[in-house]
């Protein structure tokens, strides 16, 4: 090889190698967590068929829990009915080998991975048939913080690297209700903006100025402490958009305390973005859509709110000068709809201006909105 060509190519990959580590750099350290909504896991000590069939039915109660959204889908006649079919719901499962016991007779045996996936279809058709709500897999994102109070270290921040018994408890239950975490990177710039005593204060103005870099959709911070009696002690505080909640969970087992924390921001959350679906078309939600300047754009729009969860069908009602006019026939009411849009941020929300509706009308007197009166106003962006 030429000396000029071997040069040329060391300086190639050089400059590849580079470039590599900027990507590294760049990229986030605090990706959220990932759940799969139909995906289950559990420890069995043998794989006998007897197993497989209890695990399936307590991994569907598991996945039925994370898509409804409600602890009380789990008690409606048609799910109680389908639980006793479990493995009828199961798409595939695999087995795979670990280095854990479990506990079986009061011995420690040795334990593999039952890893069970159920059908989307089968489970939300089940869900559909006991008229359940269904909390689509586009969910906020859900920043954590966690402040302890201890003699030995008094007030301060835990994460990963602390080894918290805590934040696996978190990470287990979030997991189990379907909540996508992300995890504080705890660095300098974290504990300077967020010092334990703030934190454990629930100072509001602190916590959301310490969480804008992390760009999550909500945030939660739990403080807890261990009384003398061994009584774990919990309070939470919950933001999200412009919204505080504040709630407190007590137990004496830690798993108990902050699965109690969990389930109450996913039940808060379920209830604004869940849908209920239903067997006949409700009228029609009007929307003006801005910015379609060609066919392309036009199907791209179309494809994607088609493939919102709430959205059974679209219609083209009109083709306008500056864009198109829609009626979204959709499960549930409208606020659903709204949530998803906003938290997608692929359409964007224009000031909403009936037709005829001159100045100084207001929005309630030019009727509800999504109405053909009262459409609601986006805009699909360029690019």
């Amino acid at each position: 090889m030429p000396r000029l060509l071997r040069g040329l190519l060391l300086v190639a990959l050089l400059l590849v190698a580079l470039l590599s580590v900027a990507l590294l750099a760049a990229a986030p350290a605090w990706a959220g967590q990932v759940v799969n909504l139909y995906q289950t896991e559990t420890l069995v000590s043998s794989q006998s068929s007897r197993e497989r069939a209890q695990a399936a039915t307590d991994g569907l109660a598991e996945v039925i829990l994370r898509i409804s959204g409600t602890q009380e889908s789990l008690r409606a006649p048609a799910i109680i009915d389908g639980m006793r079919r479990a493995q009828n719901y199961i798409h595939e499962f695999q087995y795979a080998s670990t280095d854990e016991t479990i506990t079986i007779d009061d011995k420690e045996v040795a334990a593999s991975r039952l890893i069970l996936r159920y059908s989307p279809q089968a489970v939300e058709r089940l869900l559909r048939q006991a008229r359940l709500p269904m909390w689509p897999a586009n969910r906020p994102s859900l920043l954590l913080w966690l402040v302890k109070d201890d003699l030995a270290q008094g007030r301060h921040l835990v994460g990963k690297t602390d080894a918290a018994e805590a934040l696996a408890a978190f990470e287990a239950a979030a997991e189990r209700r379907g909540l996508p975490l992300v995890v504080p990177l705890l660095d300098l710039e974290d504990r300077v903006a967020l010092p334990g005593d703030a934190a454990w204060a629930l100072s509001e103005p602190a916590i959301r100025k310490a969480s804008s870099r992390y760009q999550s959709d909500a945030i939660l911070v739990g403080r807890y402490s261990r009384t003398s009696r061994g009584e774990w002690r919990a309070a939470w505080l919950l933001l999200h958009k412009r919204q505080s909640r504040v709630f407190d969970s007590v137990g004496f087992d830690l798993n108990d305390v902050v699965g109690a924390g969990v389930d109450q921001v996913a039940n808060y959350m379920a209830a604004i973005y869940a849908i209920v679906p239903g067997d006949s078309a409700a009228d029609a939600v009007v929307m003006e859509l801005k910015g379609i300047t060609d066919f392309s754009r036009y199907i791209g729009v179309l494809n994607y709110l088609q493939n919102l969860a709430m959205v059974r069908r679209t219609h083209l009602a009109a083709v306008r000068a500056d864009g198109l006019l829609l009626h979204l026939y959709t499960d549930g009411d409208l606020a659903p709809l709204i949530n998803a849009l906003a938290l997608d941020k692929r359409l964007l929300p224009v000031s909403s201006v009936g037709p005829g509706a001159g100045p100084g009308v207001m929005d309630w007197q030019r009727g509800p909105r999504g109405s053909a009166a009262n459409p609601l106003q986006y805009q699909w962006p360029p690019g």
